[in-house]
């Protein structure tokens, strides 16, 4: 059977159907594009393609048409040491070794300014920075008065990004912030975890005592038998957040060290 010979110009004209056809379905998947937009009349000879368009870029004709007469392990660029001598491999360069971040602001080394409480506390006005390593918080704390300031006011501090309301309530401080921003990680910490605050000038550790399962009552937070959680931990932060639902919370306590 005779090869019909196709001219360059419809070669590359098939070809540029298809990529932009494959990139409208990619960009448009849920659009539900209809797949009899395609087409497959566009398939041509490959003897054809070779003796016509063998002056068509090289990455594109070695793609499609050639086959390579380099070994595939071997690189273009190399080649092969002589039959019986040894080959000798090329030293790579030791990696230079990774230097900590040093923060813009601060100057301080091991975090960036957008984790850095001396920021956060002189030019956000936030109260400090609560982190625990061990499970990656790292929140910038904004002061938030219970029975005095509204709830769309501390509202939108949850809401905001790196953004975590932060309220005396009995005998200790609450740090409340969603699920979704981080905070879900709480109900997987350990007893035993090391938590900071730092407030730009000082830093104070806290070590977590328990987690525990409880609700939001609107007016007070409940352990999980509906106690008041208010005194359970003096002078310690308690950590909050949500869980199926705004009425039902994970909370952690961590007392000072």
């Amino acid at each position: 059977m005779k090869t019909k010979k196709i001219s360059r110009r419809a070669v590359t004209l098939a070809a540029f159907l298809l990529v932009s056809a494959s990139s409208l379905h990619m960009a448009c998947a849920e659009a539900s594009v209809p797949f009899d937009y395609f087409t497959d009349d566009l398939s041509v000879s490959a003897a054809a393609v070779v003796e016509e368009d063998k002056y068509l870029p090289p990455e594109w004709f070695t793609k499609e048409n050639a086959v390579s007469e380099v070994d595939s392990d071997t690189h273009p660029e190399e080649t092969p040491p002589p039959a019986g001598e040894p080959s000798v491999a090329t030293p790579v360069p030791e990696p230079a070794p990774e230097t900590a971040a040093v923060c813009s602001y601060c100057g301080s080394a091991g975090h960036s300014q957008n984790r850095c409480a001396v920021y956060a506390v002189e030019q956000r006005g936030a109260v400090g920075r609560w982190s625990i390593p061990s499970i990656g918080i790292d929140v910038a704390c904004f002061t938030y008065v219970l029975g005095s300031d509204s709830f769309e006011y501390g509202q939108a501090i949850c809401d905001a990004a790196d953004s975590a309301g932060y309220s005396a309530y009995g005998s200790q401080y609450l740090i409340a912030d969603h699920n979704y921003q981080g905070f879900s990680a709480i109900a997987n910490c350990a007893v035993g975890a090391v938590g900071y605050m730092d407030y730009g000038n000082s830093r104070t550790e806290y070590v977590c005592t328990g987690v525990e399962y409880g609700h939001n009552e609107g007016t007070e937070l409940t352990d999980n038998d509906g106690n008041d959680v208010a005194y359970n931990n003096s002078g310690g932060i308690t950590l909050y957040t949500c869980y199926n639902g705004w009425q039902n919370v994970v909370i952690a306590y961590f007392t000072p060290v």
